[in-house]
């Protein structure tokens, strides 16, 4: 990835927006057509609500907006659209926070990129680059782990916020990292179990796991995670740290916290067939009854 092209993934703040929401809604039209499908007024309207920023909006706060705007539709229907639409890659589910946000890229149907999240202004911007994916098909290789789905999220401040630090932003900082909470003793007791190492924090599952590893202070490692059997297991490899720092450093994003989650089947459950839940098939049951001998005359 050249330094001009990583330079560009957060937009700038002039930057004109407008001519960013007509280019979206032309590709989209484009890639509906293409799918014979129609971009109906519902649609698009959904689609504009995203379209507003650079950031991500949640489902619920689609609604309230469309709400005000005098269009009034059910939960269930804003859901359906947007999994259509993030199906075909005009916006993306962001996990950390349960939101979508517009994509203004074409990933050409490899969804394994790595998305920033400024903390502070809620900027999103979207890197792409193979050696990450590379490294992590080889690690996952090793182990025998077959991919589903593989998060790349990384929360921080963008090259424009991280400039400058206010009075709010340090207690905003503190409150991040655990200072200002409610007074649960079961989460404090967690807070200090993870600040150990001794568990961690599943954030696609908000739970919560035992850790056998010694990461020697460092806790930038992949977590895979079996949707069958629910088996965790942890990975660490330097390279797709390294990889991730010089990203980072290209787009002046300072990094505060990575996830690296890859949720799939592990060698055993794969072996299996991966099935699971209410539509999952039963296996045919070999037949293992004596069989008649024939009637003689």
């Amino acid at each position: 990835m050249s330094k001009d092209k990583a330079e560009s993934a957060f937009p700038t703040p002039n930057h004109n927006h407008a001519r960013c929401l007509n280019e979206a809604i032309e590709k989209a039209k484009k890639i509906f057509l293409s799918r014979k499908l129609k971009l109906t007024p519902l649609r698009e309207q959904i689609y504009r609500q995203i379209l507003t920023s650079h950031k991500a909006v949640g489902a619920y706060d689609i609604l309230d907006r469309m709400r005000h705007e005098g269009r009034e539709i059910a939960p269930i229907t804003a859901y359906r659209i947007l999994d259509l639409l993030d199906e075909m890659g005009l916006i993306h589910r962001l996990e950390l926070q349960n939101a979508y946000y517009a994509c203004f890229h074409d990933h050409t149907g490899d969804k394994n990129f790595i998305t920033l999240i400024c903390r502070k202004c809620g900027a999103i911007a979207e890197l792409m680059d193979q050696k990450i994916n590379h490294v992590f098909d080889a690690l996952e290789k090793q182990v025998g782990f077959t991919k589903e789905k593989r998060i790349l999220e990384v929360v921080g401040l963008c090259q424009r916020c991280h400039k400058a630090v206010g009075a709010y932003d340090i207690l905003d900082r503190m409150r991040h990292e655990g200072r200002e909470i409610a007074p649960i003793t079961a989460y404090r007791i967690l807070d200090l179990l993870d600040e150990m190492g001794l568990i961690h924090r599943l954030e696609l599952q908000n739970a919560y796991y035992a850790c056998f590893h010694d990461h020697t202070g460092d806790k930038n490692f992949i977590t895979l995670i079996c949707r069958k059997c629910g088996a965790i297991a942890e990975l660490m490899d330097q390279k797709i740290n390294h990889v991730f720092d010089a990203l980072e450093k290209q787009v002046g994003f300072t990094k505060e916290k990575r996830i690296l989650e890859v949720v799939g089947l592990c060698q055993r459950c794969h072996k299996d067939g991966g099935e699971i839940g209410p539509d999952a098939k039963p296996k045919p049951r070999p037949n293992t009854k004596p069989k008649k001998k024939p009637l003689h005359a």
